[in-house]
């Protein structure tokens, strides 16, 4: 059934409405029932405009159905706001006049109404999506708008030209029953043509937009993919829960530095350190101690005498915890965010950045020390030698495996018992959670790596040594693609620090070799998990974060770049002393390395070949749009010709038009009525001199390539039944 003109613009405009509000439960900002509801009233709107209905809402129902939502929203607002969650009453109120305006479509401005609403869908769910995936909905976002605007431009056009031909003689016009495929191919093509245009114009436009303060993320992390994911690090630590730490790819930290780590596998970042053991859980202990500096680099406790041997800089993602991931040789740190004025210290060791957790990437530099600091005082109080949690048993056990001697033998002797008298496994399916720690060391034997760093803690308070409980990273594998070391969720690790009064802190890792985390074998899947990292990092580094000091450093590299440009150009003299570049003041104290000054953009591999690559893209998307311009009645003439004498049919510069149609169909009977269209109105136009419409020439383009294909398949299958004749002689 034909639909109207004004269906075909409710029909298009519901596809666009069914898919915009897609990616809005995954942001956790709309629930799942109310976008199952939004979509199964759009999905009957669809239904009933395909079956051709003509009763839609009317205005008196429009006004009743607005009073009886007043209290729905009203009521909404509330509990939104008392929630802190005032985005989800607005998205509803959208959706709502989404579906009215749809359900009402009557005037010529109720679609362009339609349409604002569906765009501020739109928006709504690309300002609540930061993961990577949203790109895909972008990019299929505007070409839905792209190709709804080209099908109501299409639309209009064909409801003008019926009223300006409703008052003339009717005639046969021999395209009018043109292909409708091949015209939606073109939309579909000129559609995805734009949306490559606007996204070349629109990355620019971002990169040289204005920008007055940092950006605002919201619900980092979030998008096509799922909202927010599982952790490996966290601030609380309880036995009685097993998590798949193991098992999660996502990136934690991000390691740069010039000189490679030869030990990358023993990298040890600390992140967390536990005094106090209740009933299966770690928590901290204290208050912790206020570390200023009001330019943002920071000599940490014990680290003023040391010898820096190497700097490294960390991306730290955010992982809804406080505590800055440090090296255990860590000396000196350096913030890059200038605002971080002051830094916390708790007893643990740990340093903690100030306020809330962030909600974005955390950079800064590290200096490494050659030995451990780990950050700590002598201990001073009883909590890192509280023995709630050590039973009867335990201390005995403790005692028998530690012996005699000093504090520092005492203590390896413990740490080698577990490491080869213990299991490391992740099951612990049946297990009690009444006491965990002695289940771990008498009944299963086998535990993970807070299992093993706990009952190694428990068991030194037992016989008087101070120890706590530590948590963060153990190594990180090398991506060649972004030359950082990357270090991953999975790398999540536990272990012990202990106090003998000659070594003062040192590092024990009870946990079996099997059982530590470390870098993985090269492997496809590995490669494809990095590549993922190296564009993530990007679309996090260049688009979530992106601000002013990125700006500023894009202009001053573009000014230098121009300077050198110049300067070659204008070939300076090769005996003129080179000029010194200027160096940076270094105050006393300062953690941040030197860098070397950039080559200029155009040394680069990666813009010499990306350049290239746009060139020969522009090149080819220019020969494709002058290529697919509308043929004219003489030229779609011509290549009909061509096309029939490579089908076999006698043709030569005499052959009349009607004499060519005749014969064509007799050698292309398939195309019989594309061939008489494009021969009728070539003769239309050339002998009753009748100039075809733009709807006539649009058809010609389908037309000619019906031809073709019918000639190329009668042509292969003449070559078939050949090849079948001489096989068979």
């Amino acid at each position: 059934m034909a639909l109207r003109n004004a269906d075909e613009k409710r029909l298009a405009l519901a596809w666009l409405a069914l898919g915009a509000p897609l990616p809005l439960p995954l942001n956790d900002v709309l629930e799942w029932p109310a976008l199952i509801v939004y979509c199964l009233l759009v999905v009957r709107l669809i239904q009933r405009t395909q079956d051709g209905a003509t009763q839609w809402l009317e205005n008196r129902h429009l006004n009743g159905l607005g009073l009886l939502y007043l209290p729905i929203f009203a009521v909404d607002i509330h509990l939104g706001m008392s929630i802190g969650r005032p985005l989800k009453p607005l998205l509803h109120l959208v959706l709502f006049v989404t579906l009215a305006k749809l359900w009402s479509m009557r005037r010529e401005r109720d679609k362009w109404q339609a349409f604002v609403a569906i765009f501020v869908i739109f928006l709504a769910a690309m300002a609540t999506s930061t993961h990577l995936t949203v790109t895909l909905y972008l990019v299929a976002g505007i070409a839905g708008g792209l190709w709804l605007l080209g099908r109501f431009a299409q639309l209009h056009v064909a409801a003008v030209v019926e009223q300006t031909t409703r008052a003339e003689v009717p005639t046969v016009d021999p395209t009018a029953t043109g292909s409708p495929t091949g015209a939606r191919r073109r939309r579909l093509g000129w559609a995805g043509v734009l949306t490559a245009f606007t996204l070349l114009v629109a990355i620019p436009l971002f990169a040289t937009m204005p920008r007055l303060r940092e950006p605002f993320i919201m619900g980092r992390g979030q998008g096509l993919l799922g909202a927010g994911r599982a952790t490996g690090f966290s601030d609380s630590v309880d036995l009685n829960l097993t998590s798949a730490v193991r098992d999660n790819p996502a990136v934690a930290l991000r390691i740069e530095t010039e000189a490679p780590l030869g030990s990358a596998g023993f990298l040890r970042l600390k992140g967390g350190g536990y005094a106090i053991y209740r009933d299966g859980r770690w928590l901290r202990e204290g208050e912790e101690s206020v570390l200023p500096s009001p330019r943002a680099r920071f000599t940490l406790p014990g680290g003023a005498a040391a010898e820096a041997l190497q700097t490294l800089r960390i991306y730290q993602e955010p992982m809804d915890v406080r505590s800055l991931l440090l090296p255990t040789q860590s000396i000196r740190v350096a913030m890059e965010q200038p605002t971080v004025r002051v830094l916390g210290l708790d007893p643990g060791g740990v340093l903690n950045l100030p306020g809330l957790p962030p909600r974005r990437t955390i950079v800064f530099e590290a200096e490494l020390g050659r030995d451990e600091l780990l950050l700590s005082e002598p201990p001073t109080g009883d909590a890192v030698l509280d023995t709630a949690g050590v039973t009867p048993q335990i201390a005995e056990l403790a005692a028998e495996v530690m012996g005699t001697g000093d504090d520092a033998t005492r203590i390896r002797r413990l740490e080698r018992h577990l490491l080869n008298q213990y299991d490391y496994t992740l099951d612990f399916v049946g297990r009690s959670a009444l006491n965990p720690i002695e289940d771990f060391l008498f009944t299963y034997r086998s535990g993970h790596c807070e299992y093993f760093a706990t009952a190694m803690v428990l068991m030194l308070r037992a016989e008087g040594i101070p120890a706590r409980f530590v948590t963060g990273f153990l190594g990180a594998e090398q991506n060649r693609l972004e030359g950082f070391y990357v270090v991953r969720q999975r790398n999540a690790h536990a272990w012990v620090e202990a106090w003998t009064d000659d070594g003062g802190w040192r590092v024990y890792d009870p946990t079996p070799p099997e059982g530590r985390p470390g870098a993985r074998a090269d492997s496809l899947r590995l490669l494809a998990q990095q590549l993922w990292d190296f564009i993530a990092f990007r679309w996090d580094r260049y688009v979530l974060t992106y601000g002013a000091e990125d700006q500023r450093g894009i202009f001053e590299r573009l000014g230098a770049s121009l300077r050198a440009l110049w300067e070659a150009l204008r070939g300076a003299d090769e005996d003129e002393a080179p000029r010194e570049e200027p160096v940076r003041a270094v105050a006393e104290g300062q953690t941040v390395l030197e860098q070397a000054a950039p080559r200029p953009p155009w040394q680069r591999p990666w813009v010499r070949y990306g350049g290239l690559a746009l060139v020969i893209a522009f090149l080819v998307t220019t020969w494709l749009l002058l290529r697919r311009r509308p043929p004219t009645a003489e030229s779609a003439y011509v290549d009909l010709r061509a096309a029939l004498a490579a089908a076999g049919a006698e043709v030569d510069d005499a052959t009349p038009p009607l004499v060519l149609r005749r014969r064509g169909v007799a050698a292309v009977p398939r195309a019989a009525p594309a061939i008489g269209r494009i021969v009728d109105l070539y003769v239309a136009h050339a002998f009753a001199a009748r100039p075809p419409s733009r709807r006539a020439l649009a058809a010609l383009r389908d037309d000619l390539e019906t031809v073709r294909r019918a000639v190329m398949a009668q042509v292969r299958a003449e070559r078939r039944a050949r090849r079948t004749l001489r096989r068979a002689a």
